[in-house]
């Protein structure tokens, strides 16, 4: 199990001494304008797509172009007197432009802030009995959950100073019985698995006063998708420092939140359920089996 804790430097004499053996800055400022007129200068050509050996057809999309720019009928006449080669030119600038913008608006909207905004979304909409419209919603954690489990580190990072991770359990915790039955609830509780898959995540979820507790409720009603999820969760955080306690503790925390007589009930009548119920039976058989065994194994 990689270690959940990182480690997080000051002026000197020598860093002083460093100073002063620097350039002037008019010399050094000489030096990198120049550099940049070279490179201004050198660089390569931009190479345009083939133009259209149908000169109607060139007219028609550069027609095109100025309509979508919303030129006056005037400057058309005008632009149109312009060489092929010319308007091929800037048509195809255009495009380019066109292609940034979309690009930037896709990379936008894939951030964590667009992210957490639709989670907060997400969490305040009631419940919908409409199959398609809880299907879109679980959806969109899909895709949550992808990006949290496919991003690099800073991805999760500035998702979780967000309080991204916050609104997930958030969410999840505040699941009434409908929405704990729902696809929602299996996608939200995903979205905490891909978080854990990240260290920094990882660590954050831990730390959290009440993060493995919620996680643990999971294990209520009879959405068994979302049973073997928070299984597995609970299973990997026996394997951590400190971790058997936390999920003893959240394992006491659901006894009173299920109205259990005793802590584990649920689960032992989940294990006898899901062996009767064959083959459909065998995720949450394995899950359950997964945390009696972990918890056994990594007696502290």
């Amino acid at each position: 199990m990689p270690s959940l804790f990182s480690c997080f430097g000051r002026g000197s004499q020598r860093q002083r001494r460093e100073d002063a053996d620097d350039p002037p800055f008019v010399k050094t400022h000489i030096r990198e304008s120049k550099r940049a007129r070279d490179k201004t200068h050198n660089h390569e050509p931009v190479v345009l797509p083939p133009m259209p050996e149908e000169r109607d057809e060139l007219n028609r999309l550069f027609s095109e172009l100025m309509d979508e720019l919303d030129f006056s009928e005037a400057r058309k006449v005008e632009m149109m007197k312009m060489p092929d080669d010319k308007k091929w030119q800037l048509y195809c600038s255009s495009l380019k432009k066109a292609d940034d913008s979309k690009k930037a608006a896709s990379e936008q909207a894939h951030s964590p802030d667009s992210y957490v905004d639709q989670l907060n979304i997400l969490k305040n909409l009631p419940f919908d009995h409409d199959v398609a419209e809880l299907a879109n919603r679980a959806k969109t954690l899909d895709h949550i959950k992808t990006a949290l489990r496919t991003q690099p580190n800073t991805f999760v990072v500035r998702f979780i100073e967000l309080d991204g991770l916050d609104t997930i359990l958030a969410f999840l915790n505040e699941m009434d019985h409908d929405f704990r039955q729902s696809v929602v609830h299996t996608s939200i509780i995903g979205c905490i698995k891909s978080v854990m898959n990240n260290t920094h995540g990882r660590a954050h979820v831990l730390g959290h006063n009440r993060g493995i507790k919620i996680i643990a409720q999971s294990l209520y009603g009879d959405n068994s998708k979302a049973k073997v999820a928070a299984l597995e969760i609970l299973g990997a955080v026996c394997l951590v420092p400190h971790g058997h306690r936390k999920v003893l503790q959240a394992m006491s925390h659901f006894q009173r939140f299920a109205d259990e007589r005793t802590r584990f009930q649920t689960v032992v009548l989940d294990l006898d359920r899901a062996g009767a119920a064959g083959t459909e039976g065998v995720p949450l058989q394995t899950g359950i089996m997964s945390l009696i065994n972990a918890l056994m194994s990594h007696f502290q």
